[in-house]
């Protein structure tokens, strides 16, 4: 395939495993990426709790910046869900951390406050599930879990300080990208990246295209640079990938190195 880019020296079953069950945030993500980055995670979510695949992905989209937040790529925390008590993070979460926020209460001002820190984006998306269905906050949400609309009016009331139509905001998101398909067990989309440890430093690394056809290296950086971003910087490696709509990686070769179709 003329197209087959030869991209790393490292593959394991540990980084393929990590980027199938999204442990990886990745803050180049565009949406589209996003989208297709979680939307597997909160179908099973959705099969496990019974609640709207549609909402888990727009919500987590809109807490998370679209993956991009610093609680996001720092602590796999994708709904921005805070810890009662910084010694007791729940039976899902790992930690507690204390970060800077915004609270309106009812004016809006900074503030810190301790936010739950989790070992892979998939105990997020299951920590929300949990919390949305044994919470009392939420127990007037449950009974429109059919009705994804309605459904995040009735979380929005007790779940965020954000007097600004979070529930709007919400909403937006799934309107305008028709994530109500992933609640009548459509396929997630198509990924247009891959996430695996590409320079053999043990941090997942993001390869991703454009619209443009641009193949695009991201390395996993976050431990080289003061704000701690993951990947800051890329390098195009190949173009004219303007047609593919999937990314895939194997071993095509049998070297045991990864190679990248």
């Amino acid at each position: 395939m003329s197209r087959t880019s030869r991209i790393a020296t490292v593959a394991g079953t540990a980084a393929v495993l990590a980027a199938m069950m999204g442990t990886t945030p990745a803050s180049a993500f565009t949406q589209q990426e996003y989208i297709a980055f979680v939307s597997a995670t909160a179908q099973r979510v959705h099969q496990e709790f019974d609640l709207p695949a549609s909402v888990a992905v727009g919500q987590s989209a809109h807490e998370s910046r679209w993956g991009n937040s610093g609680l996001a790529t720092s602590h796999k925390n994708y709904f921005g869900i805070k810890c009662v008590n910084p010694s007791s993070p729940g039976p899902i979460a790992i930690g507690c951390k204390n970060m800077n926020t915004e609270e309106c209460q009812p004016t809006c001002g900074p503030t810190t406050a301790y936010f739950r820190v989790y070992r892979s984006m998939e105990d997020s998306f299951r920590d929300w599930g949990r919390m949305i269905t044994t919470s009392s906050n939420y127990a007037s949400a449950l009974p429109y879990r059919h009705d994804p609309d309605a459904f995040i009016r009735e979380v929005a009331k007790r779940y965020a300080t954000d007097n600004n139509d979070y529930a709007g905001k919400v909403i937006r998101i799934m309107q305008q990208y028709n994530l109500y398909q992933l609640d009548n067990g459509a396929p997630p989309a198509r990924k247009k990246h891959v996430d695996m440890d590409f320079s053999g430093d043990g941090s997942a690394d993001l390869v991703s295209t454009t619209t443009g056809g641009e193949l695009r290296y991201f390395p996993n950086n976050a431990g080289s640079n003061a704000e701690g971003r993951p990947f800051e910087g890329y390098k195009v490696t190949g173009t004219g990938w303007e047609t593919a709509d999937r990314i895939l990686e194997a071993d095509l070769s049998g070297d045991g190195a990864a190679d990248l179709l």
